[in-house]
């Protein structure tokens, strides 16, 4: 018997070639491997929230290359959901404000970012023991103490939330996003005119050590006042469970508003004082005067918080957009903290100005600021932040 050496050398290559090939490309006995060990990843998110709907695209993605499963728990719609983030939040020692908390091991990621959430899924997933983030949970409830192993935001470089699109917390930061929207809201004419008649009054009477006692206290007041008002209305608006699912259409609302008071205040820069306006009601104005001229600590005090009042529609529009902007920050008693530092600023320069300026104002001398001319740019700065606040909120980049 003849054997045909060629042929069966061809047959058994085209036999290992088609088992190589199978083999490596749909052998059933092999999985395709993802990087790291098997880790568990919390997210809470709210169904109407686009930054949630962000993160969750990212987890997405991720999950085709890490090793991990997800749980995902809808917090605007489900009560208890909502518990359960608080809960976790006291577990990892955490103001959970707003959405999307993305948590991983000890470390969590608030906002949308790929980049921070990618970092602590790799982290945990190349450790050989990984505790679930429940059983830390757990772990608190039935010790009462925070876990030493936890890591605060902000503490990594992992954290970097978005606030403005595409703009991150590293690149702005809540400091310098604060500061020049509380200082933009600080340069107030309403407030300035109050605080000045008052100062003026008190060096007409020939107290100059009121001047600077009664000037802290006026601003030490409005500080307290606006910190409370601000931390009041973004509880109000972002941590009421009936609110949430609309926190999409407040924005809206807000940014609308931004651009209306926005229209008011560059009209005042063409035509001051002229048709619908933002200024201190008429009727306040007697009152204002008669509290002024008791010239005392208390009377300084009470001016500031009537005055806030009613001063308001003022004052209103750049602490509202900003509240809607620092819907994701990382602490909100920081960011109005800054924002309110800020606020005070030119306010405290006026009372040191007056100060140091009473010689002058006893003899007649008229402080610029108070000019019409000045406050007209007061009116148009302001104006133009208020233009560019309303047109991001409305289009959804803040």
């Amino acid at each position: 018997m003849n054997i045909n050496i060629k042929k069966i050398i061809s047959y058994f290559s085209v036999v290992f070639v088609s088992c190589f090939l199978f083999l490596t490309f749909f052998n059933p006995f092999v999985v395709n491997a993802k990087e790291g060990n098997l880790i568990t990843v919390y997210i809470f998110h709210g169904e109407t929230c686009p930054h949630c709907k962000k993160e969750l695209g990212y987890l997405d993605t991720l999950s085709q290359k890490y090793n991990f499963e997800l749980k995902k728990y809808e917090v605007y719609y489900d009560k208890n959901n909502q518990d359960l983030m608080g809960r976790f939040a006291k577990a990892y020692n955490a103001n959970f404000n707003g959405v999307p908390v993305t948590i991983v091991g000890y470390e969590y990621v608030f906002g949308e970012n790929l980049e921070s959430t990618e970092q602590l899924i790799k982290k945990y997933g190349a450790q050989t023991e990984y505790i679930d983030p429940y059983q830390i949970l757990l772990n608190y409830e039935k010790s009462g103490q925070i876990d030493p192993n936890i890591i605060k935001y902000g503490q990594t470089k992992t954290e970097d939330v978005s606030i403005l699109g595409g703009v991150k917390l590293k690149d702005v930061g809540p400091i310098v996003f604060g500061v020049i929207l509380g200082v933009v809201d600080g340069i107030n004419p309403c407030m300035f005119g109050v605080l000045i008649f008052l100062l003026t009054h008190l060096i007409s009477i020939g107290s100059k050590r009121k001047v600077i006692i009664s000037g802290l206290i006026f601003v030490s007041t409005v500080f307290i006042f606006y910190y409370s008002v601000m931390f009041g209305l973004h509880n109000l608006l972002f941590n009421m469970s009936v609110i949430l699912p609309y926190v999409g259409v407040f924005k809206v609302i807000i940014g609308v508003l931004a651009l209306f008071f926005a229209a008011l205040e560059i009209k005042d820069f063409f035509f001051y004082g002229q048709g619908l306006t933002l200024r201190i009601p008429k009727f306040a104005k007697p009152i204002i005067e008669l509290i002024g001229r008791r010239g005392t600590y208390l009377s300084a005090f009470i001016l500031a918080i009537f005055s806030s009042l009613v001063a308001s529609p003022c004052a209103i529009g750049i602490p509202l957009t900003y509240i809607a902007a620092t819907k994701d920050s990382i602490n909100v008693l920081l960011t109005l903290l800054i924002y309110n530092l800020a606020f005070i600023v030119p306010s405290t320069i006026i009372v040191l100005t007056v100060f140091m300026s009473s010689d002058k104002i006893k003899n007649g001398e008229k402080l610029a600021v108070g000019q019409e001319k000045y406050k007209k740019y007061m009116r148009l700065f302001a104006g133009i932040v208020l233009l560019i606040m309303g047109f991001l909120l409305i289009l959804g980049k803040i």
